[in-house]
């Protein structure tokens, strides 16, 4: 009797070991999918397209919102310069601008007056010349303060430096309260369209390297 109650006792120890060593299994669903292998290689990148930007007037740099490294779009503010004068010229060439025009406009109305005074006879006809003249040169004045008007709000927008094209700011060549000259390199912007890998592949994979790998 001893025996069978020792043996019921061994088997039920060994009946509790194996439940506390079993495995619990999983089912998982399997996908086929392409073997790939990493091949790690050192190399460079480089871009075709890679532009030093410069001022086109010389100038103190007022301005520089752009750093290293960061994307701007074409047609973006990279940096402007100090054109407090030119925005005092500007006002000077404005008010001379509405001086000449307003010195044509009583030209013309002086010219107008005595157009109909001289269909009645009332006004030398000499006296009417003049006054052509006067509208005339009155005229020619104007048409060159507006060009000079132009020529001076195009210096002001020189003062300004525009992205050329959409890129990187890979370099920036000054910073604020520098001096900068015409043709001196201020930042330089590269693309990333149009960029080129050159990377060094071990030989033994030479075999085994084609298009899109």
């Amino acid at each position: 009797m001893l025996r069978s109650v020792l043996a019921v006792c061994l088997l039920l120890l060994m009946s509790l070991a194996r439940a506390e060593t079993a495995v619990p299994v999983r089912v998982a669903t399997t996908t086929l999918q392409p073997l790939v292998e990493v091949v790690p290689v050192s190399g460079s990148v480089s871009t075709a397209r890679v532009a030093t930007l410069s001022a086109e007037v010389e100038g103190r740099v007022s301005g520089l919102p752009v750093e290293e490294g960061q994307r701007i779009e074409k047609g973006a503010l990279l940096m402007t310069l100090d054109d407090e004068l030119v925005q005092r010229d500007l006002d000077r060439d404005r008010a001379e601008v509405a001086r000449l025009g307003s010195t044509l406009d009583d030209a013309q109305r002086r010219l107008s007056e005595a157009s109909t005074l001289a269909e009645r006879r009332s006004i030398a006809a000499s006296e009417v010349r003049g006054l052509e003249a006067a509208v005339a040169q009155a005229d020619a004045a104007l048409a060159g303060a507006r060009a000079g008007l132009q020529r001076r709000e195009a210096l002001a927008r020189r003062h300004r430096l525009e992205a050329p094209f959409s890129g990187v700011i890979s370099r920036r060549l000054t910073e604020l309260g520098e001096w900068v000259e015409p043709g001196t390199g201020v930042l330089e912007l590269i693309t990333l369209q149009q960029l080129r890998a050159d990377l060094q592949v071990p030989q033994r994979f030479y075999a085994r390297a084609e298009p899109g790998s």
